[in-house]
């Protein structure tokens, strides 16, 4: 979809991803009414017909501003991300039994902070494309000198 001469939105929907990350190692300390700590390995995997859903709406401008240096840029404009029938199976602590329990009474918060840092990973991804798209352009469009972009052989005067 265009939504001006420089940008296009790029939708992208992923549905049902299945991670299936097994004996990871994990330590927790927190103080409530006393000190809550233990440590110990686990799994993570989805039930059934669970999984993660991403969807994202993405724009790409890819316009050059050789006047203001301002080069392209991916922008998240929307990002949903919903993850469905995780599981956590604690299968060495020293509170397992009671880890697992908890566990399941906490899948909801379990689940919502795993969508929270999905979207935040997606933040610093766009940086990084935009980074290299900037680059890469001002590369290809901008005046060269000895195969160099101009702004690459500047000199500054001491």
């Amino acid at each position: 979809q265009n939504t001006g001469p420089d940008q296009q939105l790029l939708h992208i929907k992923i549905e049902k991803i299945k991670p299936n990350i097994k004996d990871f190692y994990f330590n927790f300390k927190k103080k409530v009414i006393v000190d809550i700590q233990d440590e110990g390995r686990a799994n993570l995997y989805v039930k059934e017909s669970g999984g993660i859903d991403l969807t994202l709406d993405v724009e790409l401008n890819h316009s050059l501003d050789t006047a203001t240096n301002a080069g392209p840029s991916v922008t998240i404009k929307k990002a949903d991300v919903k993850v469905h029938k995780l599981t956590l199976d604690i299968t060495d602590a020293n509170h397992k039994t009671i880890l697992n329990m908890v566990t399941s009474l906490f899948s909801g918060l379990i689940e919502s902070n795993i969508e929270s840092s999905v979207k935040q990973n997606l933040e610093g991804l766009t940086q990084d494309l935009t980074g290299v798209l900037s680059k890469e352009l001002k590369t290809r469009l901008l005046p060269k000198v000895d195969n160099k972009p101009v702004e690459e052989n500047a000199t500054s005067v001491h």
